[in-house]
């Protein structure tokens, strides 16, 4: 594949020299009919170059955009699917519903694979079709925190917590892309490219004496949809 490609860039180049020659009206123009022939064969060969060369780069540029979204909806299906099994130890939750790992990930664990030694991951599946959706925040006193929430996109919408938003109980409002209305006061509006998403929590912990403090404030994390009959 590279010899063939290193060849048609070669001819490619070869084509262009010769028209760009021509077109500046070179003494190549008095050769005539001799050149013709060639040139049209590798002009030729150089459209083929080209159309190939650009539907491979259609093809690359769409795994790109595409990938994200294929990967994230099959984590989402495997995670909070309603057709999942739950089997000890399985990370498995309803959509719009936290789910706590609990304790540090260890290099050993399977999921996860996101090994930490001082903060312990929580998250959660949303479904923003039926209603925005209010994530509440408890007061953690200080203790360091972050909610990312990140499209289908795989790109981070906002984050929350100590680093921006502070630690004292607070509501964001989250909404899909085509989301038109009221925020309620004092409400952080937090507006994803997608109708679903994935809210990535983590929550700073001493060590294993710590385990208990943390998993109860992380308990006390909520979503609930804004619409009452969603």
């Amino acid at each position: 594949m590279t010899n063939r490609l290193t060849l048609n860039l070669q001819k490619l180049a070869a084509v262009a020299l010769s028209v760009g020659t021509l077109s500046l009206g070179s003494p190549l123009v008095a050769q005539g009919l001799n050149q013709s022939r060639a040139t049209s064969a590798s002009t030729s060969e150089a459209l083929a170059f080209r159309e190939e060369t650009q539907a491979y780069t259609i093809g690359l540029q769409a795994v790109i955009y595409g990938q994200p979204i294929v990967s994230l909806s099959i984590e989402m299906n495997r995670q909070a699917s309603p057709y999942a099994t739950w089997t000890p130890g399985s990370d498995i939750a309803p959509v719009n519903t936290f789910y706590n790992y609990a304790k540090l990930i260890e290099p050993g664990t399977a999921n996860p694979r996101a090994p930490n030694r001082d903060t312990i991951y929580y998250r959660a599946w949303i479904d923003l079709r039926a209603s925005p959706l209010i994530v509440t925040s408890p007061d953690t006193k200080g203790r360091y925190y972050n909610l990312d929430y990140v499209d289908m996109y795989s790109e981070t919408a906002a984050h929350t917590g100590r680093r921006t938003t502070g630690t004292a109980e607070q509501k964001a409002l989250v909404v899909g892309p085509d989301w038109k209305g009221q925020v309620p006061a004092g409400m952080t509006l937090v507006r994803m490219a997608t109708n679903q998403g994935l809210i990535f929590g983590r929550m700073y912990v001493a060590g294993p004496d710590d385990n208990k403090a943390v998993n109860e404030l992380i308990s006390r994390f909520k979503i609930e949809p804004l619409d009452p009959a969603a």
